[in-house]
């Protein structure tokens, strides 16, 4: 299997899993926000945002960096998984008693201070979870992370919503989410163990060194991320309040679900990256500048039309009681336009062993974010806390985009930029049209795809050898000498 069929096939597999998920959990958070309220699904966001502050530590980027490592030598597999998991451990106990001792001297009432207990059991759980996953995918067999999160996602789905209907609250719906992801760790552990490797019943100080000083940069950048990520939710529980952490998070929830589009398709592209750097560098610098140009394509229209939609969006998931997150959902859309980029660069930069500069540059912008929460949301509220994001991921994307262009790897982003800016500019014409005649919502996404994608064709967005490029990704037999195609035109040859 060629890298374009093979990056098609993983990227198809992970974006199933990871669309389905989105849509499941979608339909978990409406009815969490119907059923709860604005007030008890801002201590749910609450308990996620703050444990989120303290589990990346358990993380430390270690998930990343054996990706990475695998993707280039699959006998480090075994070593790799038993004492980075002896590490998680170690980590994770640390970080729940930090988790305990900080939220006792925050002095929060009691059923958010059992539901912050509850809830880093579940990151726990799923921080191991992500990082056999992250195994799967360095031996590029998605498949198995894409079914074990489909299951995942139904039990969620299938736990929380009975215990919504039957009238329980905050805490029984962590609990079950609890019970879900225990479970789940424990599958996908069997799984890899099964179909993968089996793991060494030995513990390598020495490695274990090396690997914590080689995630490092990785789990700064992690821990700036979250920083600038969940910082803003804590930060309006403590000054504003639960009913505004929920006005925020009910719009916040439904930005994160649109990056399940650049996440699956850069999770497929990032071991395939990482071992280009060793093998091919102009292959490396050909599929980054593609990439960044399809994602690009994606993020406009996705940054216009939920901007012009927000009010109708809102109000058909949430109803009549949450139209503050109006304002929030069109201030973060941005933010999720912005990172499908953002994450692609970020990759990119660990692929060449440039993480250090990812780490950086997120630990300048993770200090820029409290600095701007700080000032803005007094005055300003959830509004405020939104706009702090944006500069922020605008800071982070500039820098990094910079770097690159800088350094060989680079992408001619307004000759690119123009016509999907302008096709996007049809669209938005189009759906504010829509919107004078009152035209169901549902007609109105599907006119804009459709016309979205119908400029593209007249404008000749993508040239013939990129037309071709992802009409053999589909193919059954695909022609060895496609990245050869794209890299003599990449060259003017």
């Amino acid at each position: 299997m060629t890298t374009a069929k093979r990056i098609a096939k993983n990227s198809t597999l992970i974006f199933l899993g990871d669309a389905t998920g989105a849509i499941l959990q979608l339909i978990v958070v409406v009815y969490l926000v119907r059923y709860l309220g604005d007030v008890a699904f801002g201590k749910y966001a609450f308990a996620f945002a703050f444990t989120s502050l303290f589990m990346i530590l358990s993380k430390l980027g270690l998930s990343v960096l054996s990706i990475r490592e695998i993707a280039r030598d699959t006998s480090k597999a075994g070593e790799y998984l038993t004492n980075i998991s002896i590490i998680k451990f170690i980590l994770s106990l640390i970080t729940i008693v930090l988790i305990v001792v900080t939220i006792n001297l925050m002095h929060y009432p009691q059923d958010i201070i059992l539901a912050v207990y509850i809830v880093g059991g579940v990151m726990v759980f799923t921080s191991f979870t992500e990082f056999f996953r992250s195994i799967f995918r360095a031996f590029e067999r998605m498949e198995y992370g894409t079914i074990t999160q489909i299951i995942e996602k139904i039990l969620i789905f299938g736990s929380v919503l009975p215990v919504l209907f039957l009238g329980y609250g905050l805490i029984e719906v962590v609990s079950v989410m609890f019970i879900v992801q225990a479970f789940i760790f424990l599958l996908t552990l069997i799984v890899l163990i099964k179909k993968f490797i089996k793991p060494k019943l030995t513990f390598n100080l020495s490695l274990s060194k090396t690997l914590i000083k080689a995630a490092l940069p990785f789990g700064l950048a992690s821990i700036f991320a979250v920083i600038y990520f969940q910082t803003d939710t804590v930060m309006l529980s403590v000054m504003k309040g639960d009913a505004i952490v929920g006005w925020y998070n009910a719009a916040y929830r439904l930005v994160m679900g649109t990056l399940v589009i650049p996440s699956a398709f850069i999770g497929a592209l990032y071991p395939v990256l990482s071992r280009y750097f060793t093998s091919s560098k102009d292959n490396l610098m050909v599929l980054y500048g593609k990439s960044f140009k399809f994602l690009l394509v994606l993020a406009i229209p996705l940054g216009i039309g939920t901007t012009l939609l927000a009010d109708r969006i809102i109000i058909f998931l949430y109803g009549e009681d949450f139209t503050y997150s109006i304002i929030a959902l069109q201030i973060l859309i941005w933010i999720a336009s912005i990172l499908f980029l953002t994450q692609l660069i970020g990759y990119t930069l660990a692929s060449i062993n440039k993480q250090l500069v990812d780490t950086r540059i997120a630990g300048t912008a993770a200090l820029l974010n409290v600095i701007l929460n700080l000032l803005l949301i007094p005055t300003h509220s959830y509004v405020g806390a939104g706009i702090a994001s944006i500069i922020s991921q605008v800071f982070v994307f500039t820098c990094e985009f910079n770097y690159l262009q800088k350094n060989g790897y680079r992408v001619k982003i307004f000759k690119i930029v123009l016509k999907p800016l302008c096709a996007g500019v049809i669209m938005g014409l189009l759906i504010y049209s829509f919107r004078v005649m009152s035209i169901n919502l549902f007609v109105i996404v599907i006119g804009a795809i459709v016309t979205y994608v119908a400029c593209l064709y007249m404008l000749k967005a993508f040239d013939e050898k990129e037309m071709e490029m992802m009409r053999d990704m589909f193919k059954n037999e695909v022609s060895a000498k496609l990245l050869q195609k794209i890299r003599g035109y990449r060259n003017g040859r």
